[in-house]
Parts: C-alpha cells; structure tokens; sequence
C-alpha cells in the first residue's frame, strides 16, 4: 500500500484507469507534504502534473482536504497541492473500440505511459525513505 500503483476499472458504458496512489499512509502523507514544499521536489511535482495534463484528457486526483493544514502556509505557491491527501491521474472515458480487438492493451498501455510521470515522483519519495 505505500508505493504506486495502476489502477484499471470497465463498466458496461465506461472505462477507468490511472496511476498513483488514492490515499498516502499517514507516515507517506508527512514525506509528500514536504516533498510539495521543497525547492527542487515540488517544482518536479509541477512538471510531472503538466507533463501528464499535456499528454490528454488526464485528471488530477486525490484533493480531499477543503483547507491546508494548519500548520502550512496557505499561501505557499503550491498550497493547492497539499490539499491532496493521495496522488493521482486518470483518463475515464466510454469504452473504446480498441476494447472489442488485441489493440485494447496497447491503447491502455499508452494511456499508463502518459500517467506514468506522477508515479514516476511518487516512487522517488519512496526511494529518499
């Protein structure tokens, strides 16, 4: 449960998968809050999540918190950032037609490549201890 992991759902009418983690532990949770406010970690953070959203239709998930803790600065450059109490992005969509052919996997796949990048942060949290 403490590192990433991807994350694939379908439904009759939809199709749900991502990468990330939905909800840090509480000793993950202390090390991503400091990570968003270090100098060079939370600038990676940053393009991470605007490499994922320039890739496609990705959401951002995880902000469950309606304020920032009390003891961070709510007006921190990356305030929004410590309102997430786990990390993530996902593409929903209808089912493709990729779902009905071999291609399905590749079509996941590429869709697991371009959330890869906030995964991709999240593991070197895991590797700093």
């Amino acid at each position: 449960m403490g590192l990433p992991g991807f994350f694939f759902r379908m439904f009759a009418d939809k199709l749900i998968l991502g990468a990330g983690m939905h909800r840090f532990e509480k000793a993950h949770l202390e090390g991503y809050r400091r990570a968003v406010l270090d100098p060079r970690r939370g600038p990676a953070l940053e393009a991470a999540i605007d490499k994922v959203k320039s890739a496609g239709p990705y959401e951002i998930g995880g902000a469950t918190r309606k304020q920032v803790p009390r003891r961070f600065d709510a007006g921190h450059q990356r305030a929004a950032l410590l309102l997430h109490e786990g990390l993530w992005a996902g593409y929903e969509g209808k089912i493709p037609a990729e779902a009905r052919s071999a291609t399905f996997i590749d079509f996941c796949a590429a869709h697991y490549r371009a959330v890869f990048p906030l995964s991709r942060w999240l593991l070197t949290l895991q590797s700093d201890g």
